[in-house]
């Protein structure tokens, strides 16, 4: 009994190292937010400037990093930064135009929803199958790894003792 009081550290101990971890994680991630500037985009020319680092000031062409990206079409998405709703309404009519589209990306978006596949069984999967078999004493190789091992419970005036051997 008294070696329990000895050495027993209290739980809240553990939960304020942990939540003093958590508090320096958010302050270094609010840190690296704070001074992070969404590129500004010219619609007319397509034209990207990068605000941030080391690449600060270098303009990119948004079809040089987007294959068929017509000048302004991003005006949508770089406006609804920070909007989720707004963010969402842009994803939403994406893939409207998308089902019905006739660009190169129209066309793979449409088939492959089109293709029309079931998810896979995993209960098939032979990785899946060999764990189960596994947890339940259906595979060979774990019976014959633990063939020799045996287990015998002895017990006493309330205590538990287990005693294994090989």
């Amino acid at each position: 009994m008294m070696t329990g009081l000895l050495f027993f550290k209290p739980f809240p101990a553990f939960a304020d190292a942990f939540l003093d971890q958590a508090v320096e994680g958010q302050t270094f991630g609010t840190g690296l937010m704070t001074g992070y500037s969404i590129p500004s985009v010219n619609s007319s020319t397509g034209e990207m400037t990068l605000m941030n680092g080391a690449v600060a000031g270098q303009k990119v062409q948004q079809n040089e990093l987007f294959q068929e990206i017509q000048a302004g079409s991003m005006d949508g998405i770089s406006a609804s930064y920070g909007d989720a709703a707004t963010l969402g309404t842009q994803v939403n009519n994406g893939l409207g135009s998308l089902s019905t589209g006739t660009s190169t990306h129209a066309y793979a978006y449409q088939t492959l929803m089109g293709a029309n596949t079931a998810m896979p069984n995993m209960y098939n999967d032979p990785i899946w199958k060999t764990s189960d078999d596994i947890y339940s004493l259906k595979s060979s190789l774990i019976n014959d790894l633990f063939m020799d091992v045996t287990r015998k419970r002895a017990f006493q005036k309330h205590l538990a003792r287990s005693t294994w051997r090989i």
